[in-house]
């Protein structure tokens, strides 16, 4: 499967499940737990993990304990090695690419109402636009092991048969988590640039990702979200590309086609419809569009998939 747009708690329980080489468990439809540290990864199960790409309406943290896993979220690649964990925000897209015979990992992955603690009082907002402009991070062997700890403590609470306040008890071990990698992280960059100058970027940035995913089907130039943030198109795709490595064009664009192809996947919308709800004036603009992006017409994409 190429493109999931939404990646629910049910959605994510058929996706887990599919891979029989973790073992994972489940609150309600709010939280899964799971981890594949006492089972091998052979082909079929790598097989099972590759090219699938999510957009996230869910929170995720993943850590890999052993190995490596090649890693895109918003389009841009990540290579994770033993002690680094991702931490990806609602809106994100996620696609795994690669991943090693002996990967472990564990990771909690959260519904949206589930993880509202990120915007609360008890951790600040800066947390999660750092997390949106830095999603990895590498652990040292101490915090790594720590890290560990909590989330074994966090699945036995979870497999804990009629335990009560399991959702309760599961948000705070997710706000001591992320608290501790957010404080690893801050001190461990404190040294390597102006805390000032490169928050304040890191904000532009998560504030556009914000206005972006809200409004990427109806809005398509760069001057929209310029105003959204009250500042000049250029400054802003400047500091959007010192950021993440790409043009505020390039993420709009990337949103609209990564959407547009999974509704040209549902072949119970016509192209007429699926050009209707991405706001293209017609369908000659929007088959201009799409090929100028796929080399593909949306007919053609949809017969190959």
């Amino acid at each position: 499967m190429e493109y999931e747009n939404i990646f629910n708690i049910e959605s994510s329980s058929e996706y887990f499940s599919g891979m029989s080489f973790a073992s994972f468990n489940t609150v309600g439809n709010k939280l899964i737990v799971g981890d594949n540290l006492e089972r091998t990864v052979d082909d079929v199960d790598r097989e099972s993990l590759l090219n699938y790409t999510v957009q996230m309406q869910a929170g995720l943290i993943l850590l890999c304990d052993n190995g490596s896993l090649s890693v895109n979220i918003n389009f841009k690649d990540y290579n994770l090695k033993k002690g680094d964990v991702v931490i990806i925000l609602e809106g994100s897209f996620l696609r795994i690419t690669n991943a090693s015979e002996d990967i472990k990992f564990c990771f909690v992955a959260t519904s949206s109402d589930f993880s509202d603690f990120l915007n609360g009082a008890v951790i600040p907002m800066t947390i999660k636009q750092w997390f949106m402009a830095n999603p990895m991070i590498s652990l040292n062997e101490s915090l790594h092991r720590d890290c560990k700890s909590i989330y074994f403590m966090m699945k036995k609470m979870v497999r804990t048969p009629g335990l009560e306040y399991k959702e309760h008890i599961a948000a705070h071990y997710l706000s001591i988590l992320t608290l501790m990698v957010y404080q690893y992280l801050k001190i461990e960059q404190q040294n390597n640039q102006p805390a000032d100058s490169m928050s304040r970027k890191e904000q532009i940035f998560s504030r556009f990702i914000y206005y972006l995913k809200n409004n990427y089907t109806k809005e398509r130039k760069v001057t929209f979200y310029a105003d959204k943030l009250c500042l000049s198109p250029k400054y802003m795709s400047s500091v959007i590309w010192q950021v993440s490595g790409k043009y505020a064009t390039e993420w709009i664009d990337d949103y609209v086609v990564l959407e547009s192809k999974s509704l040209l996947r549902n072949k119970t919308m016509s192209i007429k419809e699926v050009c209707n709800r991405m706001n293209f004036p017609n369908q000659s603009f929007f088959a201009k569009f799409f090929k100028q992006h796929t080399g593909m017409t949306p007919r053609e994409y949809r017969m190959s998939v």
